[in-house]
């Protein structure tokens, strides 16, 4: 989620209040209005128009003053359109989180012969943080609001989220976090009110950052949030701790485990909703723009993973997301450098950045020398693969009696080798590997409903022995089916 947009979220959440900041004057009777303006359509991802009490309120949030059409112009667009729908007053402020390179460049007025339009700018940057701190709505802001000394003012700022109500304080913790991250642009370390230790947000190279998590969740946690950020692609490698993950539109069932790297891209928007199990959670993510993908391959485009080649002709390339299995013994190695840097100041950022050029160039080696890497897809026919994603579906609606792989193999018309190596190169796992990580997933499901015990499910979803099911989930989530359910049963309490 873009910081503009994330602003936007936060002011369509609490119109009211945000109404109320910008004008001044308490706000009660607000009303959301639609973005899109009729007469050629237009839509701006970070506009919000509130109908407030004989007047409309145009609330626009920007990191950069620059654009094309002018924002001068723009406004003078809105405010043609706004005035032509409602026929009423309209009040205009751009709100901007970064301070330009020229403040000269900040104007608030178009001026073209005898048409002249006026506007209002808010400079976070001069804002006083204290109504930000005092009320939650507007707490997210604060870390963007004025100061001397940034230390104390991050320090007020957890102190507060610590305080807001344990209903509210996940969504605002993680909200402050990313705009906290918009200008504390060295490293940022965020304490996270829900549990114990820290992540580090390390800017490096023009497009590049890399996340260092090490934190411990004393129950299942969930996030439910637009993703993508400023960084759509990400390479993850997973230490400790188990996250499931559901992209939707991606993967719906997608599952980080220990030992084990990963390589995703998905625009910005793309909704994604986070499980993590208790524990410790123990991970780097290498976060970066896809023309980060080109200058690092320059002159060795052949040897390129066949799953990126899209990069070198596009920014936006079709969404997807890869488990490339367990680590390399040099990956692991170098992650635990990473993990453990005894450097700090400028030197620990030249370590942070050598590492991670370092695991991007193992991963992507990796995928080219894994004889299950996505290149190997362009072996198999579109035939083939119809039919191997045809025997997915068999096995996973007759998981209590799935078929042999000779019988399998027969339905979907291929021979019993081609199938087992058309499987391993789709889904990184062999058939009855699928199936049985299918079985827990559904296990998971079953087990959140709360309406049939741990015996019965395990009955359920095909294991006919209940320790050796047991032993299997632990093994995957890393926590016992039954304290899994009794999670459960404490959230929805």
């Amino acid at each position: 989620m873009s910081f503009d947009n994330l602003c936007k979220l936060l002011s369509e959440k609490h119109p009211e209040r945000f109404a109320s900041w910008v004008l001044g004057t308490p706000q009660t009777e607000v009303t959301i209005l639609k973005t899109e303006l009729s007469i050629e359509p237009i839509r701006a991802d970070y506009v919000t128009f509130l109908q407030l009490q004989g007047r409309i309120l145009h609330l626009e949030f920007q990191t950069k003053i620059e654009s094309t059409p002018p924002l001068s112009l723009r406004m003078l667009d809105y405010w043609v359109r706004l005035y032509r729908l409602y026929r009423l007053p309209i009040t205009q402020v751009v709100v901007l989180l970064l301070p330009p390179k020229d403040e000269s460049e900040i104007t608030t007025t178009f001026t073209v012969e005898n048409t002249h339009h006026q506007f209002r700018v808010i400079r976070m940057w001069e804002e006083n943080p204290e109504p930000f701190l005092q009320d939650s709505a507007l707490l997210p802001l604060a870390p963007l609001t004025a100061t001397n000394q940034p230390q104390i003012l991050l320090e007020q700022i957890v102190q507060r989220v610590n305080q807001v109500q344990t209903t509210q304080r996940p969504e605002i913790s993680a909200y402050t976090q990313i705009l906290a991250g918009l200008k504390f642009k060295s490293v940022v370390k965020w304490q996270h009110p829900l549990r114990k230790g820290v992540v580090n947000h390390i800017p490096l190279s023009q497009g590049l950052r890399t996340d260092i998590s090490n934190f411990e969740y004393p129950d299942i946690y969930d996030h439910d949030y637009s993703g993508g950020e400023d960084y759509p692609m990400a390479l993850v490698f997973r230490s400790e701790g188990v996250l499931k993950e559901q992209i939707f539109g991606i993967n719906k069932d997608a599952c980080e485990q220990p030992g084990e790297s990963y390589l995703f891209y998905y625009p910005p928007g793309t909704r994604e909703i986070e499980t993590r199990m208790p524990g410790r959670n123990v991970s780097v993510r290498i976060r970066l723009e896809p023309h980060l993908v080109r200058l690092l391959s320059q002159g060795q485009e052949d040897y390129l993973p066949c799953l990126l080649k899209p990069c070198l002709e596009t920014d936006t390339p079709l969404p997807f997301y890869q488990s490339l299995g367990k680590m390399t013994p040099a990956m692991q190695l170098a992650l635990q450098q990473l993990l453990n840097c005894p450097l700090q100041g400028i030197m620990r950022r030249t370590y942070v950045e050598a590492k991670t050029l370092e695991l991007i160039t193992l991963q992507f080696a990796q995928m080219l020398q894994d004889g299950t890497s996505p290149q190997q897809l362009t072996n198999l026919k579109k035939r083939d693969i119809e039919r191997i994603y045809q025997a997915k579906d068999i096995i996973t609606q007759n998981i209590t009696n799935p078929p042999s792989l000779i019988e399998l193999a027969r339905q979907v018309q291929l021979n019993e080798r081609k199938l087992k190596q058309g499987f391993r190169q789709i889904f990184d796992t062999t058939v009855f590997g699928y199936l049985h990580d299918y079985r827990l997933e559904q296990a998971c499901q079953f087990l959140m409903t709360g309406q049939m015990n741990v015996a019965e499910v395990s009955y359920a979803v095909g294991f006919a022995n209940r320790s050796y099911f047991a032993a299997a989930f632990r093994k995957k989530f890393g926590i016992n089916p039954k304290d899994y359910q009794g999670q459960w049963r404490k959230k929805s309490a």
